[in-house]
């Protein structure tokens, strides 16, 4: 019969069904098992010991809790990207770019960014990426002409024109921060540079054509321009002035005085004055009384530069020169009017044209687009690292919600079991994290295991840590085990702990206890109830004696009497009185199984047993046939889908007390002597003559009980008359 490979295998673990989760083709099918069948269908991420970051990604929501929704979510996203779930079966941290799909636009996306991410680190010749390789930001983003910023710096680049370029734009124009940490230039810096470059050489373009004319006295035209706009506003007003006193205007008077102390006076008067007195002069004239004086350095300016400009001596002007001037001026003033830009005035405008002629800028944004090409595939970097998250932990973390497969085998460590305590000579490994113990112990009651409280610390200061704990004791017996108790706690990561009981809720553990405890009950039992007997008789005897003592009234007016000595006779007397108590005791007990068969003292005997124990052994062994492990977890907040039984098999998997590594062997020391000896019995073998010895003991008393009533009623007579 051919065996069907499409076939879910589910294991009976706590007495429910649980599907075996081993190969990727078991992770697969999990997105298509109905949740029913799941053994959880949601928990806290606090509750779960493994990658927090991962435990995250899983929770889509972000609320705290993951729900079967989520899982099945994740499971979808990743298969969406893998063809290959060899990974998953390994939890291998490496991510082949053989395992990723390329036939759906997830799995392409992904290829993409890990080659980005290989070429940028250097390692075109590996297959695949690790979780360390893509969690190095800074190494992956060293490339700095392929880190999808789109800003190129100046020294990665090969061409030394194009490189010089940049650095050109970012003296020019500026520069910004590359992931690398480099400084470089973008899309935008190139632009504006590119730009303002073509505009800048068309104007040099239109002086070049007719030179001459835009530079009427040569290459002193800027230079004496500069100085003509300088004081033109104010000598144009002075000329104007000038022609409107000819014409018969009169001179308005003096709409302001000023102090000529106070130089912020002064200074406001001349800035609301001409540049010469109209009333005085029509000329400007270099040096004279007229010029005022906070336009005479200017003016000298203006004459410096013409004359420069001129050949010869200029130094004064009438309204034909000045007009005449700012005519000759005017080509340049127009052509000069429409300069864009004053960025390349001492740039070599030779360089400008080779930038343009060499398609320098092409090149540039040719960087620039290989470089924003891909940005989008680094930026997809986060989900690299979750994909190989998902490999890594997400068959563990399936094998601890689908199914708590590792929860029962030994070889592995489980993601709800926090570590082990050591205790009492044993290991107890069902250890949870409790954030709330009070609303833990509700819950956990009705599971009828027994459960202890403990608090767990480590570190000193600032490095001190605490943690909750509920710890299940699932096999042996709790005889020694109380609050307050201490022991030390392990964590999977090789952490040690102190741990100490805080509270305990007590239920039965195994058969052995379970049938031990009504004669642990009984012994108690008649414990108390021979102290107070024997407590009550001995006090009434004490009771009377002193009455005795106290009775022997002296005659009137003898001195208080001193507490007398012990004497022998006393002591006599007390040990009678209390040896008379105890020989009643037996004599009763005597007189009482006299004629009384040995099966009816057996059957009373059995009977009171049954009666002490036998609802105790019945409960306990109910409770420990019902104790329920689904109710356990319940209590630390997982929402579990099955009903699981902890059998006695299971328990002491989780509570036990490893073999030794090595033979051994017991050495018994003599306290007195100090010499040593080997041990010739064992405990067992002495508890075994212990008994026989009793038994005999009984036997005897059995058969000789008549004999026996006889000499106890002797003496309870013999004290008793004394």
């Amino acid at each position: 019969m051919k065996k069907n490979d499409d076939r879910i295998e589910f294991r009976l673990l706590g007495g429910s069904r649980q599907m075996m989760i081993k190969t990727g083709a078991d992770v697969r099918r999990i997105a298509d098992l109905d949740p029913v069948h799941w053994t959880m269908t949601g928990t806290q991420t606090d509750s779960m010991i493994g990658d927090s970051e991962f435990l995250k990604l899983l929770d889509s929501d972000g609320n705290g809790r993951i729900r079967c929704d989520e899982v099945k979510g994740a499971l979808e996203w990743m298969l969406l990207h893998l063809k290959d779930l060899s990974g998953v079966e390994q939890k291998s941290d490496y991510l082949a770019l053989d395992s990723l799909r390329g036939d759906t636009p997830e799995g392409t996306m992904m290829a993409n960014t890990v080659r980005v991410v290989l070429r940028n680190m250097n390692l075109t010749d590996s297959k695949g990426v690790t979780l360390a390789q893509i969690s190095d930001h800074a190494k992956i983003v060293a490339a700095a002409l392929q880190n999808g910023d789109g800003v190129i710096p100046p020294d990665p680049v090969d061409d030394p024109e194009t490189a010089d370029c940049i650095r050109s734009v970012m003296a020019l124009i500026g520069s910004h921060k590359d992931l690398s940490g480099a400084d470089g230039i973008n899309g935008d810096d190139l632009t504006a540079f590119e730009t303002q470059a073509a505009q800048h050489l068309a104007w040099i373009d239109e002086y070049e054509a007719d030179p001459g004319r835009k530079l009427p006295f040569g290459e002193a035209t800027a230079e004496l321009y500069r100085a003509y706009c300088a004081i033109r506003e104010k000598t144009d007003d002075f000329f104007r002035s000038v022609a409107a006193l000819r014409f018969g205007v009169p001179a308005p008077a003096a709409a302001t005085t000023c102090d000529p102390l106070d130089q912020e006076s002064v200074k406001a008067y001349l800035e609301k004055t001409p540049i010469c007195n109209p009333r005085t002069t029509d000329r400007l004239e270099r040096g004279s009384s007229t010029v005022n004086p906070l336009w005479a350095e200017k003016v000298d300016a203006f004459f410096d530069a013409y004359s420069k400009a001129a050949g010869h001596a200029v130094d004064s002007a009438d309204a034909c020169f000045w007009e005449e001037t700012g005519k000759k001026l005017a080509p340049y003033a127009d052509w000069f009017g429409r300069k864009k830009t004053a960025i390349f005035d001492s740039f070599d405008i030779a360089k400008l044209r080779s930038y343009a002629a060499g398609n320098i800028y092409g090149k540039i944004r040719g960087y620039i687009t290989v470089d924003l090409a891909v940005s989008g595939d680094l930026l997809h970097c986060k989900a690299v690292r979750k994909l190989i998250l998902f490999q890594k932990n997400i068959l563990m973390f399936l094998n601890n919600f689908v199914s708590l497969r590792d929860l029962f085998d030994t070889s592995s460590p489980s993601m709800i079991q926090l570590g082990k305590l050591v205790m009492d000579g044993r290991i107890f490994s069902l250890c949870t994290l409790v954030p709330n113990p009070a609303e833990h112990k509700k819950i956990v009651e009705k599971s009828d295991i027994c459960v202890m409280y403990l608090d767990v610390s480590r570190g000193v200061g600032a490095d001190f840590k605490t943690m909750k704990l509920a710890v299940a004791v699932t096999s042996g017996h709790v005889r020694n085990i109380f609050i307050g108790k201490s022991g030390v706690f392990f964590t999977d990561d090789g952490q040690v702990w102190d741990a100490k009981i805080f509270d305990f809720v007590k239920q039965p553990v195994s058969i052995s206890e379970a049938v031990r405890e009504p004669f642990y009950k009984f012994a108690g039992f008649l414990q108390s109830q021979a102290d107070k007997y024997f407590s009550t008789r001995s006090k009434s005897y004490e009771d009377n004696i002193a009455k005795n003592i106290q009775s022997q009234a002296l005659p009137a007016g003898a001195a208080k009497p001193q507490t007398p000595a012990v004497s022998g006779a006393m002591v006599m007397m007390g040990g009678g009185i209390g040896i008379a108590a105890i020989g009643s005791a037996f004599a009763f007990m005597a007189k009482s199984l006299q004629g009384i068969s040995v099966g009816v003292v057996l059957a009373v005997f059995l009977g009171i047993l049954f009666i002490f124990g036998g609802p105790v052994i019945a409960v306990s062994l109910v409770k420990l046939f019902n104790r329920n492990l689904s109710r356990f977890f319940e209590a630390n907040g997982y929402a579990i889908n099955t009903q699981m039984r902890l059998s006695l098999k299971m328990g002491r998997v989780f509570t036990f007390t490893p073999k030794m590594p090595f033979t051994t062997r017991t050495i018994v020391e003599k306290i007195i002597s100090g010499d040593s000896e080997e041990r010739s019995k064992s405990i067992r073998a002495r508890i075994f003559w212990w008994l026989v010895l009793l038994l005999v003991l009984l036997v005897c008393a059995w058969f000789f009980r008549g004999r026996l009533f006889a000499a106890v009623n002797w003496c309870r007579n013999f004290f008793s008359s004394l």
